[in-house]
This record gives C-alpha cells, sequence and structure tokens, in this order.
C-alpha cells in the first residue's frame, strides 16, 4: 500500500502542473483561451492528467483540486485544476 504524504502529493502535483503547462501553451507561453467552460468526469480528468481515479478523488477530498457537483456527478475544469496544482 502506497502512503501519500503532504510532501509526495505536492511533488506529484508540480509535475502533473508541468505536464500540463506544456500540454496547454505548447511554444505559444498563452493562456489557453476563456471563451468555452468545459467540464470534465473524474475519470476523463484522471486521463489527461495520468493520475489514478482514486488519487483524483483523494485530491478533490482534500481540496487541492476544484470541483463542482452536478446532481449526482462530480465535473472538473481542467484549467482550473491546472491553476490549482501551479500553486
Amino acid at each position: 500500500m502506497i502512503v501519500l504524504d503532504d510532501e509526495l502529493i505536492d511533488r506529484i502535483a508540480e509535475r502533473i502542473a508541468s505536464k500540463l503547462r506544456g500540454e496547454f501553451y505548447g511554444d505559444r507561453g498563452n493562456e489557453p483561451s476563456a471563451d468555452k467552460l468545459e467540464l470534465i468526469d473524474a475519470d476523463t480528468l484522471a486521463d489527461r492528467i495520468s493520475l489514478s481515479r482514486s488519487t483524483i478523488d483523494r485530491m478533490t477530498r482534500a481540496g487541492r483540486i476544484p470541483s463542482v457537483k452536478a446532481a449526482k456527478r462530480r465535473l472538473y475544469d481542467l484549467r482550473d485544476v491546472v491553476e490549482a496544482l501551479k500553486n
């Protein structure tokens, strides 16, 4: 069983944020466009940032990544998650 302490979570978060910055900004160095809000579910988020679903759930419960609850579904804005992982 792997135990995730705060230091390990912070290192994971920084690796994810770094990877996503490259995916979003590429060589342009620009922020992603804010003209369209796209909410994705936890499984999609896990795939996009290469983490397990259980890690996404743990980070959500710990308040490390933002989400919204719509009916019975929890949804994420990938841009908000990237911003949260930067800090």
